[in-house]
């Protein structure tokens, strides 16, 4: 299914306006965003930018270096943050059992790295527009789109995201314990934030979830 998800993601990005971007939101070692750069070169979409954040300097350091080797560094910016809801807040990293560092929690602390809001990045420049965005942040869905809805008003980009429910937290506040989730999970947790945005639909997308906001022009109409 993997292999399927990625060609239909592929063939939505490729039908992005000129100039267009995708954020790639906890990208971990880039295992999405630099294939996705290298796959649109290939097609012809050099215009297009991929937007590769994640908290991680040492995994930042490898997105660029792999870009580099693989000659989409033009096409690929690396921006070593968080996103969250709030600005310059910082989270500490909890890896779960198993040592699957592409699986950390974050949650907030004094000291640690660096979070702030999408919308922060396009209002200083950092991001462009925004056609797509591909999410894995680990239980802080809320949060990411809490602190991006001019963006998400702006663009109307359509979300990819990998969702769980979370059924049980340590006092930490990490999940320890979840289960698959359905579309109704997923609206019961996030709509109250994107519904702020506008209409939206809501579907599984392989073993994911694909969210697309209605038109402008049809807004408010259906």
């Amino acid at each position: 299914w993997q292999a399927a998800q990625k060609a239909a993601t592929l063939d939505e990005i490729s039908a992005l306006p000129a100039h267009s971007g995708v954020v790639d939101v906890g990208a971990h070692i880039g295992d999405f965003g630099v294939p996705l750069a290298v796959a649109l070169k290939h097609r012809g979409r050099c215009d297009l930018k991929v937007y590769c954040i994640d908290p991680s300097a040492e995994k930042c350091r490898f997105i660029a270096k792999v870009a580099e080797l693989n000659h989409v560094s033009q096409m690929v910016t690396v921006i070593n943050t968080g996103l969250g809801s709030e600005d310059d807040a910082r989270y500490s990293k909890h890896v779960p059992p198993g040592d699957n560092s592409g699986a950390a929690q974050w949650r907030p602390a004094a000291a640690g790295a660096r979070f702030t809001r999408l919308d922060v990045l396009h209002e200083v420049g950092a991001v462009g527009e925004v056609g797509f965005i591909w999410i894995d942040v680990e239980f802080m869905e809320m949060n990411l789109l809490c602190g991006a809805l001019q963006v998400l008003r702006k663009f109307r980009p359509t979300l990819v995201l990998e969702f769980s429910r979370a059924t049980r937290r340590n006092l930490h506040g990490v999940v320890t314990h979840c289960r698959p989730a359905t579309v109704r999970d997923l609206r019961l947790e996030l709509d109250s934030v994107l519904c702020r945005v506008d209409l939206y639909t809501a579907a599984r997308f392989f073993d994911d979830f694909r969210i697309r906001f209605v038109p402008s022009r049809l807004s408010g109409y259906l």
